[in-house]
């Protein structure tokens, strides 16, 4: 088993909505998270320091692409 960093930069939804994206530094999309179900909702007065999502995948497997860059 390996593991692997991808770097991200920013995270973008929107509240009510039912996607999630990840972006990269170069402004591409690295990571995106639909939900089949449910939508993002948003809690402030969090007692956390940073803002955050917290989420469960129930089941099944996630996919990640990886350039060549990473051999």
């Amino acid at each position: 088993m390996s593991r692997y960093a991808i770097p991200a930069v920013l995270i973008e939804f929107d509240e009510g909505g039912n996607t999630l994206w990840v972006h990269g530094p170069q402004g591409a999309t690295i990571l995106r998270i639909k939900l089949l179900r449910g939508r993002f909702k948003v809690q402030k007065n969090c007692e956390n320091i940073c803002a955050h999502a917290d989420m469960q995948i129930p089941e099944g497997d996630v996919t990640v692409c990886l350039t060549d860059d990473y051999d």
